[in-house]
């Protein structure tokens, strides 16, 4: 017979008939393209990854909510702008534990900029600094570095999610 379908904890998935983020119940499977969702176990270290007024570095960047609902159909998304050309980056750090895997999406809707740039870093054991590009224009990556596997997702209301997994390469 059928094997029942297990999941301890609530779960987030993009509902891909209307690209919206959504949340399943203990015991609910989750479906994305490709099928079935299956993740092991995570700890979110990168508390209010939400918000781009705590817990970030801003250079050369403003951030602003705009108005544009976010992935989940009532947040706004936060709108990042280039205001000095020199190193403009936004930054929003965590630690990794040694020997692990992490992994981190955003969710990004183009504006007047063709490419936008995820930089992992990694600081022990072997020192890490990874650059990960990806374009909207070509619907493609370019990677510096070799510690990360990256995947996107097209919604279909604009929005892309850009997915990083970064491997601690100092243990493996």
């Amino acid at each position: 017979g059928a094997r029942p379908f297990r999941a301890r904890v609530q779960g987030t998935y993009i509902d891909l008939s209307d690209g919206l983020l959504k949340s399943a119940a203990v015991d609910e499977p989750r479906f994305e393209l490709g099928g079935l969702l299956m993740e092991g176990t995570a700890t979110n270290r990168l508390l209010q990854s939400d918000s781009y007024s705590v817990s970030t570095t801003l250079n050369n960047v403003t951030a602003a909510q705009d108005g544009t609902l976010g992935p989940d159909g009532s947040t706004q998304m936060w709108k990042l702008t280039i205001a000095n050309i020199a190193d403009p980056f936004a930054e929003k750090s965590t630690t990794k534990p040694s020997g692990s895997k992490v992994a981190f999406s955003v969710f990004v809707k183009r504006g007047n900029v063709a490419t936008v740039t995820l930089r992992t870093i990694f600081t022990g054991g072997t020192n890490q600094d990874d650059y990960n590009i990806y374009n909207f224009d070509t619907d493609s990556w370019e990677q510096v570095g070799t510690s990360c596997a990256v995947s996107r997702l097209l919604l279909p209301n604009g929005i892309v999610r850009l997915q990083v997994v970064m491997t601690d390469n100092s243990t493996n």
